[in-house]
């Protein structure tokens, strides 16, 4: 048998660390969550582009709660309990308005970036986890820049005071 360093050996395993493992289960969590959110939301909306903007929103929410699964299983990560499949009510509750929708969810969709930033710089021992995580995080921002761009279209978002240095 001949022995080379630079001959890829396919039977070696890629292993996650304990932080890796989590990070897959918190994220996958939040995936959850956020999809759950968005679907019951949805319920309240009015405004249809809004609905829209959701409804895009649950579908790259679900593509990268599949990716985290099959990351999971791959790594024998026991999964978080998964949310139910569709939320949907009859009432039409006229009281809750859009733009306090758009502040609940710009409100989510900005500390998610914090668990998704935390995840990417705390996964260091597997490139190839780092690098869904990485296109997550990355894809989450234009998301967010979406829904944010809409929002200030609309006259919803927060303006930030601007301080200056003395």
């Amino acid at each position: 048998m001949q022995f080379s360093v630079f001959k890829h050996n396919n039977k070696a395993k890629t292993k996650i660390d304990i932080v890796e493992a989590f990070n897959i289960w918190n994220l996958l969590d939040t995936r959850y969550i956020s999809i759950l959110n968005h679907q019951f939301l949805s319920n309240l909306v009015h405004d249809r582009d809004l609905l829209v903007l959701l409804d895009n929103h649950i579908k790259h929410f679900q593509a990268q709660a599949k990716d985290l699964e099959d990351e999971a299983i791959k790594y024998k990560v026991k999964a978080p309990s998964r949310t139910p499949v569709q939320i949907r009510f009859s009432t039409q509750v006229d009281q809750i308005s859009d733009k306090f929708i758009f502040d609940l969810i710009i409100t989510e969709m900005r500390a998610e970036l914090y668990a998704l930033k935390r995840a990417v710089t705390s996964t260091t021992t597997n490139d190839y986890l780092r690098n869904i995580i990485t296109k997550h995080m990355l894809d989450h921002i234009n998301d967010y820049k979406i829904f944010f761009k809409y929002g200030k279209f609309k006259g919803w978002t927060k303006i930030v005071p601007i301080y200056r240095e003395s």
